[in-house]
């Protein structure tokens, strides 16, 4: 699939997932395309505001899951004040690899909150400043 580049912009391509492992590494805004209407992906730090206790999960006897409810909130959430938007974890990139039963398309943020299913971690401490991508449906 041919992707063209704009200055300033990103990449526009008709693949949301190949732009967003492409592109979102270098920090840029990023305008893309996906069933030719456009999506904007914008970087955004959130916070841990609430961690709990979650399920445990045995897979044959040899491994055992132990995972949080984490709650995050983002910095500056004036901006996205009855908005649903999707988003997904950019960095630190241990984070993506907690999240084994992530949604596809990223997490549902409404009111400027959002809440992940991680594996236990000691990293994990509530005040924990992430950058997630941030996206329109």
């Amino acid at each position: 699939m041919a992707a063209e580049r704009l200055p300033n912009v990103g990449t526009v391509t008709t693949s949301f997932k190949q732009s967003r492992l492409a592109q979102l590494r270098s920090g840029q805004n990023i305008l893309i395309t996906q069933n030719n209407a456009p999506i904007f992906l914008m970087s955004e730090e959130a916070i841990i505001t609430t961690i709990e206790p979650g399920s445990n999960r045995t897979i044959d006897e040899s491994l055992s899951l132990e995972f949080l409810n984490v709650r995050f909130r983002i910095v500056r959430p004036s901006e996205y004040e009855n908005k649903v938007v999707m988003v997904a974890f950019k960095d630190p990139p241990w984070l993506s690899e907690l999240e084994p039963s992530a949604p596809l398309n990223g997490y549902v943020m409404q009111q400027g909150e959002f809440a992940a299913s991680l594996v236990k971690d000691d990293r994990i401490a509530k005040g924990l400043k992430v950058t997630i991508e941030v996206s329109d449906f």
